[in-house]
């Protein structure tokens, strides 16, 4: 609730506090919330710097080191949380950015986020004439599966358009002429 609602320091200090009172370790699911709570927000340094948090705890001091039989143990953000960071990046126009996430995803966890968070990346690259970036991003997630329908997007537009038509109708009304 707090991160969809609250403020990022309140959230971030929750998130911190509460876990260790309850004595639980922190989830991918919480650890989702804020960093899309991060994103949202457009703090994508602080989600970042979140990130690092979460792979390596022992590296910050915490509220954590305050209690002895109390340590978190490194966990990975999940592949949801990577495909609201590279959408973002690929939003923001920052190609290279979400290139390297999207190369770490695929390197933790084995696979890459969905086609919806790799859409913008991949038009992004057409839009530029990134040749050598598309050959990249298909060696690592495969072939655009929507590549088919920007093709016939083009003969489609030009047919049912106003100008395109013009003689189109009056071939279908050849029949009724007859």
């Amino acid at each position: 609730v707090l991160a969809s609602a609250g403020g990022i320091d309140e959230t971030l200090s929750f998130h911190a506090t509460k876990f260790q009172e309850k004595g639980l370790q922190p989830n991918n699911f919480s650890d989702r919330a804020i960093i899309k709570m991060l994103v949202k927000n457009n703090r994508l340094s602080r989600a970042l710097k979140f990130k690092h948090w979460v792979e390596s705890p022992q590296d910050f001091v915490t509220q954590y080191d305050e209690d002895p039989n109390f340590s978190l143990k490194p966990r990975k953000l999940d592949v949801l949380s990577y495909a609201s960071m590279i959408e973002h990046c690929a939003h923001k126009e920052e190609l290279g950015s979400a290139l390297l996430l999207l190369k770490e995803c695929v390197n933790i966890h084995g696979y890459a986020p969905g086609e919806n968070a790799l859409r913008k990346i991949r038009s992004l690259c057409r839009k530029h004439n990134l040749d050598d970036e598309i050959q990249e991003l298909e060696a690592l997630v495969g072939k655009d599966p929507y590549e088919w329908i920007a093709e016939g997007e083009t003969l489609y537009k030009r047919e049912y358009s106003k100008k395109g038509n013009r003689n189109f109708r009056e071939m279908r009304n050849i029949r009724t002429r007859i």
